[in-house]
């Protein structure tokens, strides 16, 4: 397994080849890790990337022009190696093509490609999907990253007013909201957010935009805390 870095003034970024997953953006100024490390314990990925569905289909199976097929809970495309296709300073971009086994599980002809792009303190992150076929091809597509975060100073922020607010029935979304969550402020996160799992939130067809924010120390032996701000979506 190939793993991959990328650094300008600010960060240093690093994505493993199994996944194109992002697996380390830290601050070369103290060294702070903003990425989840992957504690098996706890949850043992980085930020993998979910294709071709996002979620879990009931009993993990679809069907499509009469051929039944599997799926599993968020695809295939955060277990298969990705080829890197080209490399600078400070980007990367990494490929992934249909093949005999994806054909087996998702009858559609694909090119997925992730890009990981340094722009000062920000890594910008693009998937681009290319139907390859000769029919419709059926999608979705998400990112999964963990943050380092503290819950005393972290907040969420949007540009968009208001969401509709959703939860989990076991391991299916519950059509049906349960409320809203207002932001016309920073929405300051509580574990409380998560009781029933994920904060699940629908956004409007145009680009909507969150922010999450939290403070972190500028290095190792200074108290002095350092407000960082990171776009997640």
């Amino acid at each position: 397994m190939n793993d991959y870095k990328i650094t300008n003034k600010f960060l240093t970024v690093t994505v493993t080849e199994t996944g194109a997953e992002l697996t380390s953006v830290k601050a070369n100024n103290g060294g702070y890790e903003y990425l989840w490390q992957a504690d098996p314990k706890i949850w043992k990925r980085h930020a993998p990337i979910l294709f071709p569905n996002v979620g879990r289909l009931k009993d993990d199976s679809y069907t499509f022009n009469g051929v039944k097929y599997h799926l599993p809970q968020h695809g295939f495309a955060r277990d298969i190696k990705w080829d890197l296709i080209d490399k600078s300073s400070s980007k990367l971009i990494f490929q992934l093509e249909s093949n005999e086994d994806t054909l087996s599980k998702y009858p559609f002809k694909f090119v997925l490609q992730a890009v990981y792009e340094l722009k000062n303190f920000e890594l910008k992150v693009n998937y681009i999907v290319k139907n390859t076929d000769n029919k419709k091809m059926i999608f979705s597509i998400g990112g999964h990253p963990a943050f380092n975060a503290n819950f005393k100073n972290t907040s969420i922020s949007a540009n968009q007013r208001e969401f509709d607010r959703y939860t989990l029935n076991g391991n299916y979304l519950n059509p049906s909201p349960i409320g809203k969550i207002n932001f016309s402020y920073a929405h300051k996160i509580s574990r409380s957010d998560f009781l029933n799992d994920a904060l699940i939130l629908k956004a409007d067809k145009d680009l909507t935009e969150l922010f999450l924010q939290t403070n972190v120390p500028d290095s190792e032996s200074d108290e002095k805390q350092l407000e960082r701000s990171t776009r997640i979506a």
